[in-house]
């Protein structure tokens, strides 16, 4: 049954009492740092009362859009225009709409607004999911970005992403839950994970993720996927080529050095299903084995 729009804004104020304890602190402090990187001022975790999840309608529940438009952001899409997909990925809390600041070029609010804004702009400490502001992922999958960078706080509660740190906590997490469903408003895609890891958010840091848009040459590629490959907690064996593209999820780790936690996966290419993944070792289409299947 769908909710409207009154109900699933108490729903909103609701959460943000019931995790008001929470402490809104800068990752960074440092002036110098690039106002691209606001982003990466995530909530120290802390102790909260579990909120209640808005509950979104589903797919079924509508009819075909002439505009291509899926139902679920033709709903969305009534409620915040800022909305430009929606990601799921199984056994975590990550279940949201995924906005996005609408001007590329407004470097004060384009990483910030939304980290302390629910889906309708009201105040909310553990904000909304949100992608980079310089990121194209509109209807035409060809001019989608190389690199699409979405942020989520993180909650000790488990909510936005607070959950990711099962993949390091866990070595068998991975195992079970190595694809990201991340749909644009216009259609569905699956991304396997490809490397997770711990690194610096500090405007100086010798990785820079998130000023990472688009690959200009093979050596711009080369260079993200030779740092994801080198930082990585874990070899998955994923093939990946100049011309896959990419999805980070960041999330703050430790306050104290300012770092981030970051899961990086590759779309999936057209011939490939959750259960079938390119690998590296066989260098072809090769079915999961029990590592990577999600089984």
């Amino acid at each position: 049954m769908l909710k409207n729009k009154g109900i699933i804004a108490i729903v909103g104020c609701i959460a943000a009492a019931a995790m008001s304890v929470c402490m809104l602190v800068s990752c960074s402090g440092d002036k110098k740092e690039s106002s691209s990187n606001k982003a990466a001022d995530m909530l120290e975790p802390t102790e909260v009362t579990e909120p209640t999840e808005p509950e979104y309608p589903t797919l079924e529940n509508f009819s075909e859009d002439p505009r291509g438009l899926t139902g679920l952001s033709r709903y969305l899409l009534t409620q915040n225009k800022d909305v430009v997909g929606y990601m799921k990925l199984s056994n975590t809390k990550v279940d949201y709409p995924v906005v996005q600041w609408p001007d590329p070029n407004d470097d004060d609010n384009g990483n910030a607004y939304y980290l302390d804004k629910d889906l309708y702009g009201n105040y909310l400490d553990s904000g909304t999911l949100f992608l980079d502001y310089r990121a194209n992922y509109d209807g035409d999958p060809l001019e989608h970005s190389d690199h699409l960078c979405v942020y989520g706080h993180n909650m000790r509660s488990g909510a936005m992403f607070g959950n990711l740190k099962k993949y390091y906590q866990d070595e068998s997490f991975y195992a079970e839950n190595p694809i990201i469903e991340f749909s644009s408003n216009y259609k569905d895609y699956q991304y396997i994970i490809i490397a997770y890891f711990v690194t610096s958010g500090e405007w100086d840091a010798d990785f820079r993720y998130w000023d990472i848009v688009n690959f200009e040459t093979e050596d711009d590629y080369n260079y993200f996927i030779d740092t994801v490959e080198s930082k990585t907690q874990r070899n998955t064996d994923v093939d990946v080529q100049y011309g896959d593209k990419f999805l980070t999820l960041s999330t703050c780790h430790l306050d104290v050095d300012n770092s981030r936690f970051l899961v990086v996966a590759r779309r999936l290419r057209d011939d490939e299903t959750p259960e079938k993944i390119d690998k590296k070792s066989s260098g072809s289409d090769e079915s999961q084995d029990s590592e990577t299947a999600g089984e």
